[in-house]
C-alpha cells in the first residue's frame, strides 16, 4: 500500500481493489493510522459492482471505526479509455525481437504477433509505440494495409490488457461503454473529487461537465496531465479544470523523460499562475 499525499488539508490512501475482505480492512487500518480522511480509487481495473462494493465496505468501517465520513477521490478514463492488446498467452519479448501489429489473427503468421482493432495507419515508420507502462516500448518499422511490422526496444513480458499509446496520444476504444459506466458510478457513489484521465484538450472537461448535471452535487473536477496533446493544451484545461493532477508516470511516457521536467514546470506554474491546486 502506497500513500500519497495532496495537498495538507486533504491527505488520502489509494484504494487497492481485490476479492479479499482483509485487503480493505487493511486499508482501513492505514487509513486510521495514517490519520488520512479520503481515499483514491481508480476504476479501470474491476468492474462496476466490484467498485461499489468495495468503496462502500471502506466507507463503512471507515465510518464505524472513527464516526467520521470517508472522502472519494474516483479516478474515471474519461472520455477514453486507452485501447488494450490481446494475445493467447503471455511470452517474454527480448530487445531487437520483431513484433507484430496486426487486425486480424490470420495475417501474419509470426509467433510474436498483438491482435488489435485499430486504424494500423495511424501510425509512421520511426514512431514508438508503447504499450502498458512502457514495459514494452516498440518502434514501428514497416507499416503494411492492417500491420505494423516493429522491433522490441526493450526486454518486457507481453501479456493481454496492456494499453497502447503514443507520443501522439492514446489509441482510444468507443466511448459509450466508459461513459456508462462512470456515470453509474458517480450516481452511486457520489465521490467528492472526481479525476478525469487521459485528458487532451479543455472539450473533454467541457463534455465531462455538461454531462454532470445534479442538483446539489458539485463534485470537484481535476484534470490528469499525462501526454504531449494536454501539455500543447495546457492553458485552457487548466481554465477549465478546478485541480490539475501531474501523472508523471504516465506523461514520462509519452513526453520522453527528458521533456518531463519541463513539461512538469510549465504545468506547475501555469497551476500558480491561475490559482489552482496541482499534485
Amino acid at each position: 500500500m502506497v500513500e500519497l499525499i495532496l495537498p495538507k488539508e486533504r491527505p488520502f490512501l489509494f484504494l487497492i481493489l481485490g476479492n479479499q475482505q482483509a485487503c480493505h480492512n487493511t486499508l482501513v487500518d492505514n487509513l486510521i493510522s495514517s490519520s488520512a480522511h479520503m481515499v483514491r480509487c481508480n476504476v479501470s481495473k474491476a468492474s462496476y459492482y466490484e467498485h461499489v462494493e468495495a468503496v462502500n465496505y471502506v466507507r463503512n468501517e471507515f465510518k464505524k471505526h472513527t464516526n467520521k465520513d470517508l472522502l472519494l477521490m474516483l479516478d474515471i478514463a474519461w472520455p477514453k479509455d486507452k485501447k488494450r492488446i490481446w494475445i493467447e498467452n503471455e511470452q517474454q519479448i527480448s530487445c531487437g525481437e520483431t513484433v507484430f501489429i496486426c487486425m486480424s489473427e490470420d495475417k501474419i503468421f509470426n509467433n510474436t504477433k498483438i491482435i488489435v482493432d485499430f486504424d494500423c495507419s495511424l501510425f509512421n515508420v520511426g514512431e514508438e509505440i508503447y504499450l502498458g507502462n512502457a514495459e514494452i516500448i516498440l518502434t514501428v518499422t514497416q507499416i503494411g494495409d492492417d500491420y505494423l511490422q516493429c522491433v522490441a526496444k526493450n526486454d518486457g513480458l507481453l501479456k493481454s490488457g496492456l494499453g497502447i499509446a503514443s507520443k501522439q496520444g492514446f489509441i482510444k476504444p468507443s466511448a459509450i461503454d466508459i461513459k456508462d459506466k462512470c456515470v453509474k458510478l458517480i450516481d452511486v457513489l457520489r465521490p467528492e473529487c472526481i479525476v478525469l484521465s487521459y485528458i487532451e484538450t479543455s472539450n473533454d472537461v467541457i463534455e465531462f461537465k455538461e454531462l454532470l448535471q445534479y442538483e446539489n452535487y458539485n463534485p470537484i473536477i481535476m484534470s490528469k496531465i499525462e501526454c504531449y496533446s494536454a501539455i500543447k493544451n495546457i492553458d485552457a484545461i487548466i481554465d477549465v479544470s478546478d485541480e490539475i493532477m501531474i501523472a508523471r508516470g504516465c506523461l514520462a511516457i509519452n513526453v520522453g523523460l527528458e521533456n518531463l521536467l519541463f513539461s512538469q514546470d510549465l504545468t506547475l506554474n501555469k497551476c500558480i499562475e491561475k490559482r489552482k491546486k496541482c499534485c
